[in-house]
């Protein structure tokens, strides 16, 4: 990964200290063969170093050990996501679910997706961080795109 990518990221970073993390994060960090590796490496880099606190929905451990894999292979998978430092994961309640569905109605995004940023909403973090581009017109949260490629 390029430098100036590595001072992008920092710098959209900067002024956060908790952010939620969508799937797909998770899904390039955990994956070393992913083409977004070196992303997510970077960004979980800075997570560590300023001591960020990191939120996701726990839809995002029903979507990992969502893939086709072996029992010891999903096993391994959670075991690696619950010990990613400083995660907090939250679970689907009332709330959520209400923010959830307005923000469905009101985006069109699908159902996933809106309990991401429910979850973020309720959360009251800083930022959103994803890689999906259809999410960048939520206007309740700053969202921070993880790459740009």
């Amino acid at each position: 990964m390029g430098s100036e990518v590595k001072r992008n990221l920092r710098k959209k970073l900067s002024k956060f200290r908790s952010i939620s993390l969508d799937t797909n994060i998770f899904v390039y960090y955990l994956d070393s063969n992913s083409s977004f590796y070196s992303h997510a490496e970077e960004l979980f880099e800075q997570i560590a170093v300023r001591n960020l606190s990191i939120f996701t929905s726990v839809i995002t451990l029903s979507e990992l050990l969502s893939f086709k894999a072996s029992r010891s292979q999903i096993y391994k998978l959670e075991q690696e996501l619950l010990l990613i430092p400083n995660l907090t994961m939250i679970d689907v309640n009332r709330e959520v679910a209400r923010e959830a569905a307005s923000i469905r109605r009101g985006y069109g995004f699908r159902l996933p997706d809106s309990i991401q940023l429910a979850t973020a909403l309720i959360g009251r973090v800083q930022a959103f961080v994803t890689n999906d581009q259809r999410l960048k017109k939520f206007q309740e949260l700053p969202i921070v795109m993880l790459s740009l490629q």
